[in-house]
């Protein structure tokens, strides 16, 4: 069983400057029951069966008597099905995207299929079908470094209106090579679409999102292609018994854009190198990294948006 509650405003950006909220709220919940036989030749599926429940209101944030088309609704009351299957392969290994941690690294094919229907007839507003699906495994995985490729994609469909809703979709392909126990090479591509979406919701380039020698989200749209090259380094040293350290010399390019955008000059790619520092704290949240990052852009250097360095500060999970 899930309940969950949320009230937020979130941002539209344009350039790299907020120029407007959306505010969303959501009540949500769900029950369900899985089904397993266990492990099996190595591996486990699961079918689950439940009942989502969702009602949703997305309107300009501060604004006062709205039209009642200026407000956008979502009640969903849908039955549905779930088919998830996950194998008993991992990786014992160590330096890999922690620092000085034994990491379990899963390398079967894990894969979700999940469909479900909210009919009016049980109190939905519209007539609607709802589709996710992910996707992933390691092709070539060692003490060595690993290779693995991940898919996912989700979204509605309004029966009734024939129209497709909050299409989100990602995928992304990894390679981590380690000559040695404390120095590695990492490679990412990551793909992601984002079409209709009932908040607004953009795809950012820039900063934390990508793109480090860059203001945070400069570049917005419902595209984004990003390419990350690294050279890690896993110290033997440890601050105060608190904190592992690693660096790293790195490589961002990347693209966030909007087909039918005519705003122009600032859909070309982005470029940018530098170096960075890692601190994973011993006592908190494992998997949790303080990213410290310093970067300089390689291209758009002539843009008065785009400066001569940009430092970034962020925590996220892993190297």
């Amino acid at each position: 069983m899930e309940v969950s509650e949320i009230s937020e405003q979130i941002g539209v950006y344009q350039f790299g400057e907020r120029v407007g909220d959306t505010q969303r709220m959501q009540a949500a919940g769900a029950l369900f029951y899985g089904i397993s036989s266990g492990l099996k030749a190595g591996r486990s599926h699961r079918v689950t069966f439940g009942l989502l429940y969702e009602d949703q209101d997305v309107f300009l944030a501060g604004a006062t008597n709205l039209e009642a088309d200026e407000i956008r609704t979502r009640k969903l009351v849908a039955p549905f099905v779930q088919w998830s299957s996950v194998s008993d392969q991992f990786l014992n290994a160590r330096n890999f995207d922690l620092i000085g941690f034994t990491e379990d690294i899963e390398t079967g094919l894990v894969h979700n299929l999940r469909l479900a229907i909210s009919p009016s007839m049980l109190g939905g507003d519209q007539d609607r079908l709802q589709v996710s699906a992910s996707a992933g495994m390691a092709v070539l995985a060692s003490q060595k470094g690993l290779l693995r490729w991940d898919v996912s994609v989700g979204g509605l469909r309004d029966l009734e209106r024939d129209e497709t809703q909050d299409i989100v979709f990602s995928a992304g392909i990894r390679g981590l090579y380690k000559p040695t126990a404390r120095a590695g090479y990492h490679v990412s591509l990551n793909f992601d679409v984002a079409r209709n979406l009932m908040t607004g919701q953009q795809l950012f380039l820039g900063g934390e999102t990508g793109a480090r020698g860059y203001i945070d989200r400069l570049q917005a749209g419902d595209r984004r292609l990003r390419l990350r090259v690294e050279r890690r380094q896993y110290l033997d040293r440890n601050l105060f018994g608190l904190m592992n350290l690693g660096w790293l010399v790195f490589a961002d390019a990347g693209r966030a854009w909007t087909p039918d955008d005519v705003t122009g000059r600032r859909g070309q790619s982005l470029m940018d190198v530098g170096l960075g520092l890692r601190l994973a704290p011993t006592k908190a949240e494992r998997g949790k990294m303080i990213h410290l990052d310093f970067a300089v852009p390689v291209k758009n250097r002539n843009d008065p948006l785009v400066g001569d360095y940009e430092f970034v500060v962020s925590i996220q999970n892993g190297f």
